[in-house]
């Protein structure tokens, strides 16, 4: 007696197995990231999240902060220097006889590191931006007395920096988005602010993009709902555009965004428990979005053949997710033996992540690079 099969029923059938059998992780073969190598730092755990970036030498820069339990309002900051392999090559401290909190950092086309935060060490109060060399020797610091801290940093290419923080509106007791841009030494050139007499705004993210202008990102909070503010400024901090993304029915916290290809924008924002991606073109008009649910995302970078990388977490674990210029789905890790939060992450040299999260302590986690073989 012969078996007539639904060729069509038996597909699905099959597909749907695999994916049952490979739970939380989509994956062709056995491309899924692998982990090169993990370290544990002695650093904050809290707020200000510590950051990664690669350096020149293919070794690791992680910024993070330190404090002294018998000190009250003592912390400083720490950047510590990683060779490829994780090797702790060395750590330097930073900070006066209070408080001094690195928010973020970048490494300038003159191969030094320019660190934004703030600190109350000094009788001006306020943003501090800090040049050091690559052996960790402080060269300058500048210090804004604005009471606030900046918490991105970009390079203006052949003029200097821009940095973000937010302004307290007295008379409308609200926060503005604060912008300073200064020269190669540090000094004040220019400094806006833009924000709404109604609502309150703050930078989470600077961007710089293709054509040498800037998108910042971040809340816009009024009546205690959060949507999302998209403002694209010039060098100089002349506004090109601005654009307001949200909903009536839940809020919308901005985590990240980058630049494809092809000109466009994409970002990240967190809500509820998922994640929703946003592209966008070059005036900020909508193109498409998407929502992956049950994901907490922390942060969004391009990747070298023109997708993004995610990383964050699900189920209180490590995750790793990596979607295309469309925002599909490419494929998504999970590293169920980390209960863990994802923060930072950047594509290295060799094709692989290098990543910042958090367990009992912090950790730099390196993927290795069959990541990208696909």
């Amino acid at each position: 007696m012969k078996v007539r099969v639904n060729m069509k029923r038996f597909s699905f059938l099959l597909v749907f197995c695999l994916l049952s059998f490979a739970g939380n992780n989509i994956y062709a073969g056995d491309d899924s990231p692998k982990v090169e190598f993990i370290k544990y730092l002695n650093i904050n755990k809290g707020y200000p999240l510590p950051v990664v970036r690669q350096n020149d030498d293919s070794g690791y820069l992680v910024l993070g902060s330190v404090d002294y339990p018998k000190v009250k309002e003592d912390i400083d900051f720490l950047l510590m220097k990683f060779d490829s392999s994780g090797k702790l090559l060395w750590e330097k401290k930073f900070g006066g006889k209070k408080t001094d909190l690195a928010m973020n950092f970048i490494i300038s086309t003159d191969g030094n590191i320019i660190v934004v935060g703030g600190t109350s060490s000094f009788d001006d109060k306020g943003i501090f931006l800090m040049k050091i060399n690559k052996e960790g020797n402080e060269l300058w610091q500048k210090i804004f007395p604005t009471k606030t801290a900046a918490n991105a940093i970009q390079e203006v290419p052949g003029t200097g920096f821009i940095l973000s923080s937010n302004f307290y509106d007295l008379e409308n007791r609200t926060f503005d988005i604060h912008i300073i841009g200064t020269d190669y030494d540090g000094n004040k050139l220019w400094e806006k602010k833009f924000g709404d007499k109604d609502s309150s705004e703050d930078c989470e993210f600077l961007r710089r993009t293709a054509d040498g202008d800037f998108l910042i990102i971040g809340p816009t909070i009024k009546s205690g709902n959060y949507d999302t503010l998209l403002i694209k400024i010039d060098k100089t901090g002349k506004v090109i555009w601005n654009k307001r993304f949200g909903s009536t029915t839940e809020s919308e916290k901005p985590v990240s965004i980058a630049e494809s290809d092809d000109g466009d924008y994409v970002f990240l924002t967190n809500i509820s428990d998922s994640i929703k991606l946003f592209k966008v073109d070059k005036s900020g008009k909508l193109i498409s979005e998407k929502i992956y649910p049950k994901i907490e995302g922390a942060a969004l970078e391009k990747t070298s053949d023109g997708n993004f990388i995610i990383s964050g977490s699900t189920d209180s674990k490590l995750l790793l997710m990596k979607i295309d210029k469309d925002l599909n789905l490419t494929w998504k890790k999970v590293f169920d033996e980390y209960k863990t939060v994802g923060l930072s992450v950047k594509q290295t040299r060799d094709s692989g992540y290098i990543l910042t999260g958090i367990t009992d302590k912090v950790f730099l986690l390196k993927t290795k690079v069959k990541t990208e073989n696909r």
